[in-house]
């Protein structure tokens, strides 16, 4: 496992994936290796994930009996597969597990009030300041998942006490994954014991409109726009499709159409404020956690009770989904 940082004692036991977060954590040079960073720790993880797997294939049966004896069931019949335990991150049944703690969580508690998506700016001081010439974020991949985790942290802290009329936060779930382009972003859901129900509770919370305010509208235009591409460049992969009169579409709807007022549809979806020209683009956020956190920040009402069941299984997927085989049979 090689030998221990000079600050670490020699004697404490650690895990090998440990030892290696403690490397690109403590030594300097993994900060001025750019991309070979990342290649490091996809050959380190890698490499963790390997005797992971190895120990798992080696120890077949005795997983097989400790799941069976966890789920209260004789065993689990043996197959062709190998079996990935709950314990697995990444698992199917770890994944299913998740689900079923949500959907649980749900039903005690009901439906979540809110629906948040946060997603990483690399523009924000604490990643910009710790570039060094000639690099980007992707140069500083440790740099940039240390940051986002602590603004989820501090967005969590801010959803608890910003509705004092909510009676309470009941509850709050978040997933966290990574784009394709590499930026990691979280899908929050949160409960309060006061429903946000009606036409002037939301707009009290979520605005769906370009603000008046110039420093304000600045930043909804930076940050809560949704874009298209012009119709002489192809679709955007991300949202637009083909419908059968060859017309584009966009699975999120937009352009939005304006109205007056809010208002909530048969199936209890908000269909938002949108009046003047211009809010057909404007991706819903609510305004002081805008202000905050400089970044891209979806703030959805979801108190529906068809669809808090789509939304926790949403903000869990990942190999439950994936098209993958069953590893789990």
């Amino acid at each position: 496992m090689g030998e221990e940082s000079g600050e670490m004692a020699s004697d404490v036991p650690t895990r090998q994936i440990m030892h290696y977060r403690a490397r690109m954590l403590r030594e300097p040079r993994f900060r001025i290796f750019g991309r070979l960073t990342s290649e490091y720790a996809i050959d380190m993880f890698t490499r963790n994930l390997e005797t992971q797997l190895n120990y798992i294939r080696a120890n077949q049966k005795r997983l097989r009996d400790e799941d069976a004896a966890l789920m209260g069931v004789a065993h689990i019949a043996d197959c062709r597969n190998i079996y990935l335990p709950a314990s697995f991150l990444g698992s199917r049944i770890g994944q299913q597990s998740k689900i079923s703690d949500s959907l649980a969580v749900a039903a005690a508690y009901g439906p979540p009030t809110f629906f948040v998506t946060m997603t990483c700016n690399t523009n924000w001081p604490e990643i910009q300041s710790q570039l060094r010439h000639g690099q980007d974020f992707t140069d500083i991949p440790v740099v940039v998942v240390r940051v986002f985790k602590r603004k989820i942290t501090l967005l969590e802290q801010a959803l608890k006490t910003m509705f004092p009329h909510a009676g309470g936060l009941l509850y709050c779930i978040h997933s966290i994954e990574f784009q394709k382009r590499g930026l990691p972003h979280a899908h929050i859901l949160l409960k309060f014991r006061s429903d946000c129900i009606t036409a002037a509770q939301i707009n009290a919370v979520v605005s769906a409109e370009i603000p008046s305010n110039a420093g304000d509208a600045a930043l909804v235009r930076k940050f809560m726009i949704h874009k298209h591409p012009s119709l002489k460049k192809p679709l955007s992969k991300y949202c637009q499709r083909l419908d059968e009169d060859g017309e584009r579409t966009c699975r999120f709807h937009y352009p939005h159409p304006l109205q007056a007022t809010t208002s909530i549809d048969i199936e209890g979806r908000p269909h938002y404020r949108r009046r003047n020209p211009g809010d057909e683009w404007v991706v819903p956020y609510c305004l002081p956690l805008l202000r905050k956190f400089h970044c891209h920040l979806n703030f959805e009402v979801a108190n529906t009770s068809h669809l808090f069941q789509y939304l926790f299984k949403y903000i869990h997927k990942g190999m439950v989904n994936d098209g993958t085989k069953d590893t789990n049979s």
